[in-house]
């Protein structure tokens, strides 16, 4: 845009102005005597160049809109809120402007907002009851959009270590085994387990680099890292059934 501008009249939206005061020698680079730019109002100026962050041109590419509304009484613009404020500003340069909201970008913006909704909406609600016992049974109950689908029970094999939060673990293991080959990947799972041990480990909130968890904690974060996952610790009181199951088992796992 070179060359487009008048003398005076547009050299507020001109890079090269570097004063707001017409009579400062930082006025203009290429003019920089106010007896020259007086004499040249009103006539072409060659070395005129537009720059971006014009009130009422560029508003719509700016990182500070909040609104399409020009007209709002309130809340187009974060610095300029008042309509009466940027009508009075229009066609001269924000000191605010700062590029950020092209009309591409609101419409990818929507198209993925869009998306994400109708992904949200598609989504179940997964929730996974586990429970163990210091035998070293365990039990655990699935529930899709508080449907029951699935449940099971076992114990902890001979050769490990039989306490409560090792059998949690191996139940834990189960469930997310099943609801992987089942297809439960693109869904929102919620774990709710009475050990804390359990819930901290697998919530990153504890580091275990070796120990007696390690094994178990390294093959449930490896069906765990399949799924949108979050973990709960719950009263035993709240985690009736999946106990009952692990004091009725019978076998190794069921």
């Amino acid at each position: 845009m070179t060359g487009k501008g008048i003398v005076g009249e547009s050299c507020d939206t001109c890079k090269w102005n570097e004063s707001s005061s017409w009579m400062s020698p930082k006025f203009c680079k290429w003019y920089p005597s106010p007896k020259l730019r007086s004499l040249l109002r009103g006539q072409p100026c060659r070395y005129y160049e537009a720059v971006e962050g014009i009130i009422g041109k560029d508003c719509w590419k700016c990182k500070w809109r909040k609104s399409d509304n020009w007209y709002a009484s309130s809340g187009f613009c974060q610095w300029y809120p008042s309509y009466k404020e940027r009508s009075a500003l229009e066609g001269t340069r924000c000191g605010y402007y700062e590029r950020g909201r092209g009309k591409g970008k609101r419409k990818r913006r929507k198209r993925k907002q869009k998306k994400e909704k109708d992904g949200a909406t598609s989504r179940r609600n997964v929730t996974v009851y586990v429970s163990g016992l210091d035998s070293g049974k365990y039990g655990f109950v699935i529930y899709v959009d508080n449907e029951k689908v699935h449940e099971g029970c076992g114990s902890v094999r001979e050769d490990e270590e039989k306490t409560r939060d090792i059998a949690e673990f191996v139940a834990l293991i189960r469930a997310l085994k099943y609801l992987k080959d089942d297809g439960y990947s693109e869904d929102k799972i919620t774990v709710r387990a009475s050990s804390q041990i359990l819930v901290n480990i697998m919530a990153c909130k504890w580091i275990v680099a070796n120990g007696l968890y390690y094994p178990y904690y390294v093959n449930a974060s490896r069906y765990a890292r399949s799924f949108d996952i979050t973990y709960e610790r719950v009263l035993r009181i709240m985690n009736k059934e999946a106990e009952n199951l692990a004091k009725n088992c019978r076998s190794t796992e069921c």
